[in-house]
């Protein structure tokens, strides 16, 4: 018994670990891994890209919910700009102002409502 050589001991439930080369222990990213995985395009292809375009197509929606409303904003200030120049108009001008005003407030209201529910589906995209 003193004199015999002492083997290694055996580890993960005394299978040894797969090496490479040099007697490194073996990665995930062992070329067998990849090999799975670059034979079974559509199963990585399925279950990766849903997971990446969701949180994309949320950011989106986000951030063109967010210009409509910086956009509406812009047209809501303006709006209130052409009710204050419709109050002074006079009768020959107040046609073209009153036009001004319901315009601009049109565009306020439909960039608002775009912008509020482009975040809506933002949160609705995220939670499903």
């Amino acid at each position: 018994m003193a004199g015999e050589e002492s083997k290694p001991r055996p580890r993960w439930g005394g299978r040894r670990l797969p090496t490479q080369g040099a007697g490194a222990p073996a990665t995930c990213y062992d070329k067998v891994v990849w090999q799975q995985v670059l034979s079974q395009p559509g199963t990585f292809l399925k279950h990766i890209v849903p997971a990446i375009v969701k949180p994309i197509h949320a950011l989106w929606n986000e951030v063109i919910g967010f210009l409509f409303l910086s956009f509406a904003t812009i047209f809501g200030f303006r709006t209130a700009t052409y009710v204050r120049q419709f109050q002074h108009s006079t009768d020959a001008t107040a046609g073209g102002a009153l036009l001004r005003v319901v315009m601009a407030g049109f565009c306020a209201l439909l960039l608002g409502w775009h912008g509020v529910s482009s975040f809506r589906r933002a949160r609705k995209i995220s939670r499903s």
